[in-house]
């Protein structure tokens, strides 16, 4: 397509040299881009594959890369199955990617040519894995259960300098020293709470971080609590703190939060209420929840997921303040709905929400028809004062995508390239086919 699309509309769309659904993505600043994926294993002794491939601004991949532009490492995560959940460029150029499983997170590390970087982890990886704990009990302080249940290990590691570029729906942002910040949830039914981790430069577990690396996310009334989204604020080497978004609550009734964190590890009490911003649903018989969240430069947060009532579900996105109050100037202070589409799709802006260089507000999800087995992407933008930009896919201010004329897509990541133009990447549900869009700004 032209160049001269206008805003929002299809400007390429192409296939991963892998063929297989897109995990995770890191856009480069000569319109290529680094994708992963990864391969499930026929036994857990064998280890799972992590696929990065690096393509050019027309998807074509890059042969300089590894072998025909796909670079791999096995990682060993006590699974046959893993998912891909980030990806990095350090300083140097190496890449460093994850995969997660459960509790386990691996990394790999390249070099820029996409061979495996022996001096990182335990021959070019590693390992990290999170002891299974009980949850909580009443009235203990999260570090005592921590101490009496073993804590968290990781295998040793070697010489490196990871830093993360991007905020990945939970998955890895940039921390102080060069580290990387990672979160990961229980889901239903699990512990009342989920796990931030910081790792360091070295890829260890960072003791500087409430002392063990670790951190309990968890609301101080105990609720069962899930966090699915970080992001750390841009300036990370001054005294950055971390901010996290999920749910908390029943499995029917809960609410959306974001909470935050500083440098040590503790929670910001300043934040919100006792470092909590708790956004409930408009009725009793709705429950939310946040699956993306963005810190912007001067410190404001804006959060996007969705709210259901009964089988509707619909995206919404919601600003705060540096307090944690709700964001006057956006929407009155009041969650902006997504709510336009037939009753029977069901909505979402639970992959990615990200601010443009122009204030503009970028939220990417999903559209689903459950019994017709349906799936799109769906990519809206709102202005700064949350009412639905007009300018983009004219005249709605929103688009719903179907890559190659597939109608059962999913879509599991999405990044502002440094051009400010939008890519998104995912799958399909009924066979391993990925794709890549790119939409003009």
């Amino acid at each position: 397509m032209s160049k001269e699309a206008k805003s929002g509309e299809l400007e390429k769309e192409f296939s991963p040299p892998f063929h297989r659904g897109v995990g995770s993505m890191l856009p480069l600043t000569d319109g290529g881009m680094y994708l992963t994926t990864s391969l499930d294993a026929s036994d857990p002794d064998e280890g799972v594959a992590l696929l990065v491939a690096r393509v050019d601004a027309e998807g074509n991949a890059d042969v300089g890369f590894g072998v025909s532009g796909i670079a791999s490492a096995q990682i060993y995560m006590d699974s046959t199955l893993s998912v891909p959940m980030g990806v990095m460029q350090g300083s140097d150029g190496k890449i460093t990617a994850a995969v997660v499983m459960n509790r386990t997170i691996g990394l790999a590390r390249f070099t820029p040519k996409g061979d495996i970087d022996s001096t990182f982890g335990n021959s070019g990886t590693i390992t990290h894995v999170l002891d299974r704990l009980p949850p909580r009990p009443s009235g203990v302080p999260p570090r005592e259960v921590f101490d009496a249940c073993g804590g968290a290990r990781s295998d040793a590691i070697s010489d490196g300098e990871p830093r993360a570029v991007g905020a990945m729906h939970g998955g890895i942002v940039p921390a102080p020293g060069g580290g990387m910040y990672f979160v990961r949830d229980n889901g239903f039914g699990g512990p009342g709470w989920s796990y931030l981790v910081r790792f360091n430069a070295l890829g260890l577990l960072d003791r500087s971080f409430d002392d063990d690396g670790v951190v309990y996310v968890q609301h101080p009334d105990g609720s069962q609590t899930v966090a699915l989204a970080v992001s750390s604020v841009v300036n990370i080497e001054e005294g950055s703190k971390v901010v996290v978004a999920g749910w908390v609550g029943g499995i029917n009734d809960h609410k959306a939060f974001v909470a935050r964190f500083d440098k040590n590890g503790q929670l910001d009490t300043a934040f919100g209420e006792g470092g909590f911003a708790v956004v409930k649903p408009s009725r009793d018989t709705s429950s939310m929840l946040f699956g993306a969240v963005h810190v912007t430069r001067d410190g404001r947060i804006f959060a996007s997921g969705q709210t259901e009532e009964g089988v509707r579900r619909v995206g919404i996105l919601v600003g705060l303040d540096t307090t944690g109050k709700p964001l006057l100037s956006f929407n009155q202070g009041e969650p902006v709905l997504f709510d336009l589409l037939d009753t029977d799709m069901k909505n979402d802006f639970r992959t990615n929400v990200a601010v443009q260089a122009d204030g503009k507000i970028v939220v990417v999800g999903q559209v689903v028809n459950s019994e017709a087995r349906t799936g799109s992407a769906l990519v809206a933008r709102y202005l700064p004062d949350g009412s639905l930009d007009s300018s983009f896919a004219t005249p709605q201010g929103w688009i719903t995508i179907n890559p190659f004329g597939r109608t059962d897509n999913w879509v599991f990541t999405s990044e502002l390239a440094p051009d400010g133009k939008i890519v998104l990447a995912g799958g399909s549900f009924d066979s391993t086919a990925g794709w890549v869009v790119r939409l003009s700004s």
